[in-house]
Parts: C-alpha cells; structure tokens; sequence
C-alpha cells in the first residue's frame, strides 16, 4: 500500500496540472508513464480512493497548505489499513467455510480424488510421459476460476502457454504438478490454505478456494 501511495504522490501533481490537456504519447518512454498511470490508478479504484480529494491534497501539501499534520496523515492511514485488513478477514472467513461446504459435497464424486494435504483433483486426460519434479521447468495451459465460475486468469484466452520451475507456483500447484505425467490434462480444487491464504491477489478475494483446469504440454528440464 505504501508503494501505491508514494507513486501516486509522484504521478499525480502532474495529472493535476494537465488534466485539461489532451496527452500525446510521442515516445516510448511516455507509453511507459502513461502504462505505469493506468496501473496506479487501477490500484486506487480498487481502494475506492475519491481521485478529487486525493489530487486536492496533494495540491494542498505542495502549497504548505495540508489540512493534515504528519502525525494525522499517519494516524488516518494505520486506521484505513486496520479497517482493511478486518474487513478482508471477515471475508476470508466467509469465503474458507463456502470452500469447506464445497469440497466436502465435492470429494463425494468418484471422479474426484483427494491428498492429505486436502487438494481434491480430477483426471480429464491421463499422459503417458514422465510427472515432473519440483525443480523441472514445465510448459503448461491453465484456466484458473473461482467457485462462481469468474475466471480471473486464463493462458487459453491469450492463446499462449506458459513456463515455469513447479517449485515457484503456489502449494496447490506445486503438489497437483507433480502427480500429472506429461500429456494430462487435470482439473485441481485448491483450499485457500493451499493458494493464497488470507490475502487477496489480483482479482481473487481472500481465502477463496481456487479451481484450475491445467494441461502438462511439456517437461522442459
């Protein structure tokens, strides 16, 4: 959050200062700044940050003119990130016991199968190659969901796979890797506790249980 704020102190005297004129992205570089804008302020949108009080303020300080000391700026900030930081673990909560409720209705299937670890997976396709070790390389397709069926990211949809060492993914994946022989094509249901925890990532919500469908293209050593 600290990066957030300080890059958005850099950015945005300036957006203030223009932003009744028209941007013209001549150079690289201003492609850079401008992509680097977009993604400050998609952060902010997502703190629900008002861009009018935030842009006054800064013009406001830069003038000498805060209606905030630095002990009140402080004081404000500690209190938003413990207000944030209750109101995601209230979610999480709620969102660990909705995957509880689901994995327990899900590992009834018989296609389904399930570690001790608690990561339930389905076999679509079985491979006949060799199952990767968590320092191998792997080329891979994915699709990643939550349980309403969102999909928050998908190699498929960019027509690209990826690659990577199984050892740097997320616990889910590093176990749910390793059991696919190259060639298969798996379905995991991954438990918060096996993804990512209580913290939110990207466009998923703390404590989500997350559902993968991965394809093992390839073993790259």
């Amino acid at each position: 959050m600290k990066k957030v704020f300080l890059l958005a102190a850099l950015a945005f005297p300036f957006w203030a200062m223009s932003q009744n004129e028209e941007v013209k992205l001549k150079t690289f570089e201003d492609s850079v700044a401008y992509a680097i804008g977009c993604d400050i302020a998609e952060s902010l949108k997502q703190m629900n940050i008002n861009y009018e009080v935030l842009v006054q303020s800064i013009s406001d300080y830069s003038k000498g003119k805060s209606k905030f000391s630095k002990d009140n700026v402080m004081m404000v900030l500690n209190d938003f990130q413990m207000r944030q930081q209750m109101s995601s673990n209230v979610e999480a909560e709620k969102n660990i016991e909705t995957g509880k409720k689901f994995l327990a209705e899900n590992r009834n299937s018989k296609s389904v199968h399930e570690t001790p670890s608690g990561l339930q997976y389905k076999v679509l396709e079985q491979g006949k190659g060799n199952k990767p070790k968590p320092t191998d390389r792997i080329k891979f397709h994915y699709k990643g969901s939550l349980l309403d069926g969102t999909v928050f990211d998908s190699s498929y949809d960019r027509g690209q796979p990826l690659s990577g060492e199984v050892s740097r993914f997320i616990a889910g994946w590093v176990e749910g890797i390793q059991l696919m022989p190259e060639g298969s094509k798996y379905i995991f249901y991954i438990p918060s506790q096996l993804g990512y925890g209580n913290q939110q990532a990207g466009k998923i919500p703390p404590g989500s249980l997350l559902i993968f469908e991965v394809e093992l293209l390839e073993i790259l050593k």
